[in-house]
C-alpha cells in the first residue's frame, strides 16, 4: 500500500473499509528506509511513545507526579495496548489521536477555551476521524461530553468556540465524507466478515479487552476477571469521592470507551455486525487514564497495591510470553519446509494470504480473495486461473476442519501437514500430482 502515491492511497482506501491517514503516515516514515518492516513497526511504536510522554506531562501538570507515573507504567503494561505497539496497523496512531483530542478537550474546558487548546482539539480530532471509524465514534463522544460540561457551566463564549471547532472539523472531514458514506452503505447492504453479536460475544469482550493474548484460555479469563474487578473497585471510588473535578474527568474517561463500545454493539445488532473488540483500541488510553487518576487520588493503600499488582502482573506476563513465542513459534512452517513447491493455494484466508505473500515472492500464490488495486503482490493469481497441468506439487491452506474439495482430491494425493498459526489457526495440506 505505502508504495503507491498519496493520491492512489486515497483512491484505494476509498474503495476499501478504512480511511487513508495511517497509510500516508506510514509512507512518510518508512520511505527513507525503503519501506522496511522494521521501520513500519517503529512507526507503530512512535504514537505509543507520544501517549506515554505527552500523557505523563499533561497529567503531572493538572494532577500530580504520582498520577503521571502511574499512567505511564500502567499504559506500558496494559496487555491490550501492548498487542498493537509493534503491529503494522492504524490502532496506535488512532489511539494517540483520540487521547490527544481528549486531553485538549479537558484543557479547552478547564482553561476557558484558549485558542491553542481549540486548535489541538480540532487537529487531533480530525486526524483521529481519518485514521479509524471507531476512533471517529470516540471523537464524537468527546465532543458530546465537552458540550455537556460547557452547557453545565453556562459559558456562552465557550459554546460559541465549541460550535466553531465543530464547523471547522466538518469542513476538514468533508473531502472524505462521500467515501465514508459509500463504505457505510456497502457494509449495510453486503456481507461483511464480522460474526453475529451474541451473549457469548459480549462476555468474550472482557477477555479480549482485559485478558492475556496468547495465554491458555483459563489463565486469560481469570486475569480478565481480576482486571474487571479492579476497574469496578475504581468506579466505586469515583461514586464515593467528594472531589468534584476528578469525578467528572474520571467518569468522562470511562464513558468514551463505554460509549464507543455501545455504539458498535447496537449498530451490529440493529443493522449488521460491524464491531469487534480491537476497534476499541483507540480509546483504551482513556481507560488507563481513568484508573491512574483514581489510584493517584484514592487514599487507600489496599486498593492501590491490589490494582497495581494486577496491572504489573499482566504486563510482565504478556511481555514474557511475547518474547518466548517470538523465538519458538511455528508460524511459517509451510514456508520453511515446503519452499520447493510449484504453488500455494489459499482458500477463504485473506489474512493468511497477505502474510504468505510478504514472505513468498517467487512462487505463485493462488487465492479466491480479490484485492483489486490494493494488491501489492506480483505473484498473486486468482484461483480461477489455476491450471492443474502446471502445478505438480502445492501447499493448500484452509480453515481448520475444512479439506480440499473433490476436484483437488481427484487430481492430487492429499497429505495433511498440520496447522499453520498465522492470525488464526489454518489447516495445511500438501498436494502432490497423481501418476
Amino acid at each position: 500500500m505505502v508504495k503507491h502515491s498519496f493520491s492512489e492511497i486515497w483512491t484505494i482506501t476509498a474503495a476499501d473499509v478504512h480511511p487513508p491517514i495511517y497509510y500516508w503516515y506510514l509512507k512518510i516514515l518508512t520511505a527513507p528506509f525503503h519501506y522496511s518492516l522494521l521501520a513500519a513497526q517503529i512507526a507503530s511504536i512512535l504514537p505509543y511513545l507520544f501517549i506515554l510522554i505527552f500523557g505523563g506531562i499533561q497529567i503531572k501538570k493538572y494532577f500530580n507526579e504520582k498520577t503521571a507515573i502511574l499512567f505511564m507504567v500502567m499504559f506500558f503494561c496494559f496487555p491490550f495496548a501492548m498487542s498493537y505497539s509493534v503491529e503494522v496497523r492504524m490502532y496506535s496512531l488512532a489511539s494517540a489521536c483520540v487521547f490527544a483530542c481528549a486531553v485538549f478537550a479537558y484543557r479547552f474546558w478547564l482553561e476557558h477555551g484558549r485558542w491553542k487548546d481549540m486548535t489541538g482539539l480540532v487537529v487531533s480530532g480530525v486526524l483521529a476521524a481519518y485514521s479509524h471509524y471507531f476512533a471517529f465514534v470516540s471523537i464524537c463522544m468527546i465532543y458530546g461530553l465537552l458540550l455537556f460540561a460547557i452547557a453545565a457551566s453556562k459559558d456562552s463564549l465557550l459554546i460559541k468556540k465549541w460550535l466553531l471547532s465543530v464547523v471547522i472539523s466538518i469542513i476538514l472531514y468533508a473531502p472524505w465524507l462521500s467515501s465514508f458514506i459509500n463504505q457505510l452503505v456497502y457494509k449495510v447492504n453486503n456481507e461483511y466478515w464480522i460474526g453475529e453479536i451474541t451473549v457469548r460475544t459480549l462476555l468474550g469482550y472482557l477477555d479480549g479487552l482485559f485478558g492475556l493474548p496468547g495465554f491458555p484460555a483459563g489463565a486469560s479469563v481469570l486475569y480478565s476477571l481480576l482486571f474487571s474487578v479492579a476497574y469496578l473497585a475504581c468506579f466505586v471510588w469515583t461514586l464515593r469521592s467528594k472531589e468534584k473535578r476528578e469525578i467528572i474527568l474520571c467518569i468522562c474517561c470511562l464513558l468514551i470507551p463505554v460509549g464507543t463500545l455501545t455504539v458498535g454493539v447496537v449498530a451490529s445488532i440493529l443493522v449488521r455486525p460491524v464491531f469487534i473488540i480491537r476497534y476499541l483500541a483507540p480509546s483504551v488510553p482513556l481507560l488507563v487514564t481513568f484508573m491512574a487518576i483514581v489510584l493517584g487520588k484514592a487514599n487507600n493503600d489496599t486498593l492501590f497495591c491490589g490494582v497495581l499488582c494486577v496491572v504489573l502482573m499482566g504486563g510482565i506476563s504478556n511481555y514474557g510470553f511475547t518474547v518466548y513465542s517470538k523465538h519458538t513459534n511455528q508460524n511459517y512452517l509451510p514456508i520453511k519446509e515446503y519452499h520447493d513447491v510449484d504453488a500455494y493455494i489459499v482458500v477463504d484466508q485473506l489474512h493468511v494470504f497477505g502474510t504468505l505473500g510478504y514472505y513468498v515472492t517467487e512462487i505463485p500464490i493462488y487465492s479466491d480473495d480479490f484485492l483489486q488495486a490494493a494488491n501489492p503482490y506480483p505473484n498473486w493469481i486468482s484461483i480461477d486461473d489455476l491450471n492443474y497441468a502446471n502445478v505438480d506439487r502445492a501447499v493448500m491452506l484452509l480453515d481448520v476442519g475444512d479439506t480440499p474439495s473433490s476436484d483437488y482430491a481427484s487430481t492430487y494425493n492429499v497429505e495433511y501437514l498440520g496447522q499453520w498459526k498465522c492470525e488464526k489457526k489454518t489447516d495445511a495440506f500438501l498436494l502432490t500430482k497423481k501418476p
